[in-house]
């Protein structure tokens, strides 16, 4: 219970000054924001999408403090820009 005191009191003070953890898997790659440190061919998502995500990446509001280590995925379908309204039905 001491660890999970201190853990809080930890998150509390990130909150404190507006320092946001983002998680980065099912995003796209975007080198501004993410590390990557490995890829793997993973034919069931699309390009350059994260798979996995090893350390967290942090901001603080638009800067970014610490970008997120990740192994991204490639030779998957290229990734779709499109929302349902562009879809004709």
């Amino acid at each position: 219970s001491g660890v999970e005191n201190v853990l809080g009191l930890f998150r509390s003070s990130l909150k404190k000054f507006d320092v946001v953890a983002e998680t980065a898997v099912g995003q796209q790659f975007d080198p501004n924001k993410h590390e990557a440190i490995r890829r793997v061919e993973d034919l069931s998502v699309a390009n350059n999408e994260i798979v996995e995500e090893y350390h967290k990446g942090y901001h603080i509001n638009e800067k970014l403090l610490r970008p997120a280590l990740v192994v991204v995925a490639s030779g998957g379908p290229a990734p779709t820009s499109e929302t349902p309204s562009d879809v004709e039905g």
